[in-house]
């Protein structure tokens, strides 16, 4: 959903994610330095896979306050981020009234595709996400999804996250940690600021709002959690805002910063608790959206509902696309817990089916839900749409019959929004490359693609028209329809070519706000503009049967309705033919088209698909918070009752200040500042005025467009050739100053004379928060450069280094042009956390650690010391872990030294215990190679030591060394819940052993689990795992107990541990609960697990003790298992007596019970009672309290 929930893109939990991390350390930690038999109960390592596919160059530049990291042919993209951090920061410093202490990172991909490679952030990064802040070193990851408003909110969002970090955090987790930090700040505070200060308000969120308000389901400040802590908590914060003053922004993050108290914080400075507040901010939103009720349409009075997500249990039903005959639709729903694409009847709803089951297989990895576009063939047989599909984005066409597949790639770094010509042998899709979304047209005949729009403009939803002979789409290009007018970057290996810079035409200095409706003509190659509203988006534009009107979504009025547009008689809002005009001969107004509403709703309408006939029109609705399809049936003919003269829908509140609050506010964010009343006239282009008047909307109509770009297709990366006309604009961001107050004079005169602007004269009524800093230091915002000044650069810059080094500014970061300089990325360290803590382990008990872990800036190279010194090294943990992780095939290094206690019986007096001492020592050199995002090996060889020293006496003494190898093969299609797995399929195989003069085995382990959830949050879950080892030192398994149980049993006292090697090699099967930890052991086993997962509390007090219980999920189980060595004795009947004599000691084992899960103190605890089960009944019930996820 992109516009209408583009902003849930940035649901990342971020303490969670730092958390997990964290947690990812105390893990490796012991994995490497504690020997925990039940280290290794679960197996395996399970998870799906984060791929690399490619092996990135890396390069930088540097502005006043951030350093940008970007790929090969990201250079584009990387000083657009700069400037536009530059800017956005200087409206945080303003609100926050805060100085960042440390320089941050911004590390750029150039599609999410890319994103997803990355290694700062060890979680996969689902297609919902757009950008990332870490605490470990303050890094904000992002990628461009080819929409620059998007990108430079995400830009914006994230940098105040990091903002907060530095402000209260210090900047990094250890900085956390050694200044004992401890406030961990609520998702709706964090989210909430900004959301707020980066977009102020939105369309979207007021939908939203408006809706929680009206269905009644708008939860209190303090439970803003999920989606609602980013809507609901800009919501808050624009209240604060309005109703106490924008300065109280400063004092609340100044106070919590002083107090780290968050009710302290808000007593201090609104005189109310964090519970008052949230009265007095529910009480404004029902008087705010209520109203509404008796002014606006329902959705479900006027339209047909198709799906509902309060019965499916889905939160999300997108991108309809109905057939061309009418009686059919295909959509994305989430009803399955996955993203799926069903297809129903139009008649009858009920009727669905699942065509294909998404986010389980490398074709449909992600569905692009953000930029719904699914499409049918002219004939109804096919659908086509664009997924994520292994290393690059694919067009999918799938029979909707039979379910058959067929894919077509073309090495582009996104594909979006496909749409099928009503001939059937074209496509039109959106197509990203490096710093550019264009519309392309693919040939199915003759395999040709064109890139018909080739240039840096932000481009949406084509549409064909009936003939075939037009696209119809959004752009946010302004009047900027002669392509030849643009001049591109032409790249030259990773960067620019020299020379080139100052004529490429810079999105920094466009006005990206509104997204406007175009009309391409592909028989003319003339492009003319249809919508030139000002403050409001146009997009989904569909066509009638015979070509002569429009449907199109619009927020005009504060919420997205359906219009309709007269396309005959239109003119142009397209430029010049030349460049030769002046401004005087430009027509003061041009004729505006005619357009209606058909709609007047409450929450508002997206993504319309019509008929071919046009007589039904299906479009996506948010209703009780999520998102259904709904149909409107003579669309063409409706007609809504206005309460304007004009025609025009009555606006909600927030329609009546849309248009100036979001003006004014992209003006703040990008340091674009209006002139009086015009559109933007923030560029300077010298004499050329008429670029000028191109930005002020006072343009006739289009002759041409130019720069078509072609390749022929084969399945791979199509060519692209670069508009590469000469520059008619002539200008450097950099070498003009952005002011506000800029009148046309000052305009006008600066305009003529570019290179004798003088920024102290401009800067002389400037207010002190203006985007240029007057600070007597060379930086990209207040020097001016020109042609006079750079005799002197050379000069100045060297003073400038000198006091960038006491001042943490860059030195040497522009060139003798004024640009950024691009330099290679450097390899160098620097620690993400030392830590020291505790740990418990259920077969050793407690014990201490200490970490210490580095890594580069993008991760790529990560370093883990680990420690636990005890007495002298013989008797202490320690070990060193380096790991590669920039290719597809991921290294790791590993040293390592252990030691343990153990008790063991005297052999010749068994009513002593000598006191043992084992040792495990060596190094491992392992990797892993991912087949698919689901599917990998790992690999593993490492030469270990084993050591059994007794110290009570000098008998019993070992010592072997031996080669380790092992291979893996893991698969998981699984989707994650709370405490585990609650849909999909996980299984791994490995082969293991040694083939040393005193230690030799081969094993082999399996495990198998699968999840089937048949209603909301409850699931069966069936796991079966067993093993078998063979040689003439065969590896021992026993079963019984369970995972990380604290208050454990041994079955008689006892650990199957009596040789060296089965110190390490020693095995837990479990769980197979109602027995003790070795209730049986062997050289195999089998397990058979089963359980019934649901939901059983949401929270629970616990009296006077001030720390309650959250999301307490219920398990009812069934565990069977054996553990064998000698196959003859095994006989598969259960035990006979809980304690007595048992005719056959390796009869089956089983156990039942019941168990809750909550999160206690940042712990998943479980606690389990359970009753082995004899073939004379059940024994006493055992109880378990154990830490952990479920398997």
């Amino acid at each position: 959903m992109n516009s209408m929930h583009h902003s849930k893109s940035f649901q990342v939990v971020r303490d969670i994610m730092s958390a997990r991390r964290l947690s990812s350390y105390l893990l490796i930690f012991f994995a490497l330095n504690t020997f925990s038999l039940e280290a290794i109960a679960q197996y395996f390592a399970f998870g799906r896979n984060k791929v690399q596919y490619r092996n990135f160059e890396w390069y930088y530049i540097q502005s006043e306050h951030f350093d940008v990291y970007f790929t090969e042919g990201g250079e584009y993209l990387g000083k657009f981020t700069a400037d536009a951090a530059e800017a956005a920061y200087a409206t945080i410093r303003k609100d926050f009234r805060y100085e960042i202490n440390n320089r941050i990172a911004f590390i750029v991909y150039k599609s999410h595709n890319d994103f997803q490679q990355n290694n700062v952030i060890s979680e996969y990064l689902e297609e919902g996400v757009g950008g990332v802040t870490e605490l470990y070193k303050n890094r904000i990851v992002i990628p461009y999804d080819g929409d620059y408003r998007r990108f430079r909110h995400v830009i914006h969002h994230e940098l105040i996250h990091a903002v907060v970090n530095d402000m209260i955090y210090g900047g990094s987790v250890q900085s956390a940690i050694a200044n004992n930090i401890r406030i961990q700040i609520p998702l709706w505070f964090n989210e909430g600021i900004a959301e707020y200060q980066s977009l102020e308000w939105d369309t979207n969120s007021d939908m939203f709002i408006s809706d929680a308000i009206i269905n009644n389901y708008l939860p209190p400040i303090p439970y803003l959690y999920g989606y609602f802590a980013y809507r609901g908590g800009q919501s808050v914060w624009k209240f604060i805002s309005e109703k106490y003053g924008r300065e109280k922004i400063a004092e609340i993050m100044t106070r919590l910063r002083a107090t780290r108290n968050l009710d302290a914080t808000f007593r201090g400075s609104l005189g109310l608790s964090v519970e008052e507040l949230s009265e007095k901010w529910l009480r404004e939103q029902k008087v705010n959206y209520w109203p509404e009720i008796a002014r606006r349409e329902d959705i479900n009075t006027i339209m047909k509902r198709l799906t509902d997500h309060r019965k499916d249990g889905s939160n999300y039903n997108t991108s309809p696309a109905i057939s061309p005959q009418g009686d059919k639709f295909a959509f994305i729903s989430d009803r399955s817990g996955y993203f799926d694409i069903y297809v129903a009847s139009t008649l009858n709803p009920k009727e669905q089916r699942r065509l294909v089951a998404g986010q389980k297989s490398p074709d449909f990895e992600e569905l692009k839900i953000l930029t719904p576009g699914i499409t049918w063939s002219p004939d109804g047989k096919k659908i086509a749409l664009a997924t994520k599909a292994g290393e690059q984005d694919a067009i999918m066409f799938i029979d909707v019959e039979t379910g058959k597949t067929e894919k077509l790639s073309f090495g582009l770094d996104g594909i979006f929004s496909v749409d099928w010509s009503p001939d059937g042998e074209k496509l039109a899709f959106i197509g990203n490359q490096d710093y550019k979304s264009d519309i392309y047209v693919y040939n199915l005949k003759t395999g040709e693609l064109i890139n018909v729009t080739n240039d840096v403009f932000s481009d949406a939803d084509p549409s064909w028209s009936p003939d075939g002979k037009k696209i119809y789409f959004s752009s946010d290009r302004q009047n900027y329809t002669l392509i030849s007018s643009v001049v591109l970057p032409k790249e030259k290996g990773y960067r620019i070519a020299q020379g080139s810079t100052k004529d490429v035409f810079k999105m920094r200095l466009h006005d990206y706000s509104q997204y406007d409706l175009y009309e391409l003509n592909l028989e003319t190659t003339t492009l003319r503009r249809l919508t030139s509203t000002e403050g409001v988006d146009e997009s989904s534009p569909v066509i009638s049967p015979d070509g002569k009107r429009m449907l199109f979504v619009s927020d005009r009025n504060g919420v997205y309705n359906i219009y309709e547009m007269i396309l005959e008689g239109i003119e142009s809002f397209g430029p010049l033919a030349g460049a030769t005009a002046s401004l005087e001969a430009l027509p003061a107004t041009l004729p505006q088209p005619k357009v209606r509403p058909i709609t007047d709703l409450l929450s508002g309408i997206r993504h319309i698909s019509l008929s071919r006939d046009g007589t039904k029109l299906l479009g996506v609705g948010l209703d009780y918070g999520g998102f259904d399809i709904y149909m409107l049936r003579m669309p063409f003919e409706r007609q809504v009752k206005t309460t304007l003269k004009n025609g025009e829908l009555e606006p909600t509140n927030w329609g009546k200040v849309m248009v100036k609050t979001q003006s004014t506010k992209f003006a703040e964010n990008t340091g674009l500042l209006k002139n009086k009343g015009a559109q933007y006239q923030a560029m300077i282009f010298g004499d050329q005025k008429i670029q000028v008047a191109q930005q002020s909307g006072q343009l006739p109509k289009a002759t041409g467009l130019t720069g078509i770009d072609t390749a022929k297709s084969s399945g791979t990366k199509a060519q692209s050739t670069e508009g590469s006309s000469e520059n008619k604009l002539g200008f450097n961001p950099r070498k003009y100053v952005f002011v506000e107050g800029f009148d046309n004079s000052v305009l006008n005169t600066a305009a003529s004379k570019p290179s004798k602007v003088d920024s102290s004269a401009l800067m002389a009524d400037a207010p002190k928060d203006s985007i240029i800093i007057s600070e007597p230091r060379i930086n990209v915002k207040n020097f001016v450069f020109d042609r006079t000044n750079l005799s002197s650069l050379s000069e100045k810059l060297k003073e400038s280094e000198k006091r960038a080094v006491a001042e943490n500014k860059p030195r040497n970061a522009l060139d003798e042009d004024g640009d950024y300089k691009v330099k290679r990325y450097r390899l160098s360290f620097s620690p993400d956390i030392v830590y020291g803590g505790a740990g418990y382990d259920a077969i050793w008990g407690a014990r201490g650690s200490g970490i210490f872990a580095f890594s580069d800036l993008l991760g790529n190279h990560q370093i883990s010391i680990f420690t636990n010194l005890q007495f002298d090294l013989q008797n202490s943990d320690y070990g060193i872990t380096y790991a590669y992780l920039a290719n597809r095939m991921d290294y790791a290094f590993s040293a390592f030294h252990q030691a343990r206690f153990l008790g063991l019986q005297n052999p010749t007096n068994p009513n002593f215990i000598d006191f043992f001492r084992f040792r495990l020592y060596g190094a491992t050199l392992s990797a892993q190679y991912p087949l698919t995002r689901f599917d990998r090996f790992d690999f593993s060889l490492g030469y270990l030591t084993l050591s059994k020293e007794n110290l009570d006496g000098s008998f019993g003494n070992e010592s072997v060394g031996f080669f380790y190898p092992a291979i893996t093969f893991t698969h998981d299609d699984s989707r994650p819940f709370l405490y585990a797995p609650i849909a999909g399929t996980r299984y791994a195989i490995s082969l293991s052993g040694t083939a040393g003069s005193r230690v030799s085995f081969a094993s082999v382990l399996f495990d198998y689990r699968t999840y089937f959830d048949f209603a909301r949050y409850y699931s069966f879950v069936v796991r079966f795992s067993g093993a078998a080892s063979v040689g003439s030192t065969p590896q021992n398994y026993f079963i019984g107990g369970t995972e990380n149980w604290i208050n454990r049993q041994f079955e008689n006292n006892t650990i199957p541990i009596n040789s060296v090697q089965d110190f390490i090699f020693t095995t837990p099967a479990i769980p197979l609960r109602g027995h003790n930890f070795n209730a049986q052991n062997g050289t195999r086993f089998a397990l058979l697990n089963t359980e019934f997962r649901f939901p059983f509390l949401q929270a629970l007090p616990l009296g006077p003790i001030p720390i309650p219980l959250y999301y307490i999920m219920g398990t009812f189980f069934a565990d069977v298992g054996v553990a064998w060595s000698d196959e003859s004795r095994l006989r598969f009947r259960f035990r006979d007596t809980p304690n007595g004599t048992m005719p056959y000691y390796n009869d089956l084992l089983a156990g039942v019970g019941w168990g809750i899960r909550t999160v206690f103190l940042g712990f998943v605890v479980r606690f389990d009672m359970a009753w082995a089960y004899y073939s004379q009944g059940f024994s006493e019930p055992k109880y378990y309290i154990s830490l952990g996820s479920d398997f």
